[in-house]
């Protein structure tokens, strides 16, 4: 009938349904270079657990690239299944309990899981069939990743038993492509397709199986991928064109900034919170040197070290921080990759403590340049994260600053 929608449209509205959320709570930041197996190691953090506790990716030297992970800050190399000399861990369950990822050569990979440091392959629809395992789900039931049981790679969808045990891949999923991450609920996936043409296409796929290729940008070259995507299943991040951007409620995507106008996927949208009100990715400026950023709702993209040494006071001097891999869903750290000052490649975490209210601009006291910087806002409405809105109404007004001078001269 002309008033129903079509599955695929149906399915899209329940799995895209908004919510406001609440701003990111960034507070004081501290900044954590994190060590590597070796001074000529290149070191890459892919994603941390949700206290970002337990941080996990990979580490490069001589020609071999291992998985690694960083307990409280400390380095250690997970075992790899016998027979294999590389991997790389990819993702990691809420509590960082499992790990999965992928073991074996680029040219070769299998899908692994860790549990409990021990590396389990995770069994495909036959022997020796390449696979990778991409993303997990909060509680680790669900995993998502690539296969490629024909001559084609395509998206797929792993299930944990209830020994804690992976049976055969359960079913590749209906489109040619990359599954690139999973909701932490585990009941959609998303990625890339590829369509009859060739382009590449943001794809999101529902616990049903079903592909729903997410809206191109208009006026944009065909041409975007999808790579994480919220807890309430909203908003998706990604790439268009030379774009990063995110889709909210499967809508014409948002673009979030670019640094460059001459390159293809020259910006891409990695990560994101709970909320969507931040994102983090890596972009390029015309130097072609990649840019760790971050994107905040209301106050657009910035590279991340500017940030961090504007408002939050950092010394990062010779640093480059070149990119931003994943941020915790309540925005309380970031992890990322970049050269360090003597030129080494280098993993990185930045933590934010608890905005301690008053202090608007990030020093540890509440004084007279925090009294100033609200006076300045004073009677706006402000951007959602402002931090003069101390109650969160939606204003800055007496309420705010009775608040204030209720807490002025003392230290965070």
């Amino acid at each position: 009938m002309q008033h129903h929608k079509s599955t695929s449209a149906l399915l899209l509205t329940v799995a895209l349904t908004a919510s406001a959320g609440t701003p990111v709570p960034f507070g004081v930041a501290t900044f954590t270079p994190l060590p590597g197996p070796s001074a000529t190691s290149a070191d890459t953090p892919y994603t941390m657990s949700d206290d970002s506790s337990i941080i996990v990716g990979f580490s490069t030297s001589a020609n071999l690239t291992v998985p690694v992970k960083w307990v409280n800050d400390n380095f250690a190399l997970l075992p790899l299944p016998p027979g294999n000399t590389q991997g790389i861990a990819r993702s990691i369950t809420a509590d960082g309990s499992i790990i999965v990822g992928n073991a074996g050569s680029s040219f070769n990979p299998r899908a692994v899981k860790w549990i409990d440091n021990v590396p389990v392959l995770i069994p495909g629809p036959s022997t020796n069939v390449r696979s990778m395992a991409a993303g997990i789900s909060a509680d680790g039931t669900f995993i998502a990743g690539t296969a490629e049981p024909t001559n084609s790679s395509r998206p797929a969808w792993f299930s944990l038993t209830a020994s804690g045990y992976l049976p055969s891949l359960q079913y590749p999923l209906n489109s040619f492509g990359t599954g690139e991450a999973i909701s932490p609920d585990g009941r959609f996936i998303v990625g890339t397709s590829v369509r009859a043409s060739g382009a590449q296409s943001a794809c999101l796929w529902t616990d049903l199986g079903v592909p729903i290729q997410l809206p191109d940008v208009p006026g944009i070259p065909a041409g975007s991928g999808a790579y994480d995507i919220n807890r309430e299943a909203t908003i998706v991040v990604g790439t268009a064109g030379i774009y990063a951007v995110r889709w909210v409620n499967g809508g014409v995507p948002e673009l979030l900034g670019s640094y460059s106008n001459d390159s293809f996927f020259d910006n891409l949208a990695g990560d994101l919170t709970d909320n969507g009100r931040a994102i983090v990715g890596i972009g390029a400026r015309s130097s072609a040197i990649p840019v760790a950023f971050l994107w905040r709702e209301g106050r657009g993209i910035a590279p991340l070290k500017e940030v961090l040494e504007s408002e939050f006071h950092l010394d990062l001097t010779g640093w480059t921080l070149t990119a931003a891999s994943a941020i915790t869903p309540s925005g309380s750290a970031i992890c990322g990759r970049g050269t360090n000052p003597q030129g080494k490649v280098q993993a990185w975490v930045v933590r934010f403590a608890p905005p301690c209210l008053g202090d608007l601009n990030n020093t540890g006291t509440i004084d007279t340049a925090d009294l100033v910087y609200l006076l300045g806002r004073f009677g706006q409405i402000p951007s959602a994260d402002e931090p003069a809105d101390l109650n969160s109404d939606g204003s800055v007004n007496t309420a705010d600053l009775v608040r204030f001078l209720g807490r002025f001269g003392t230290a965070c």
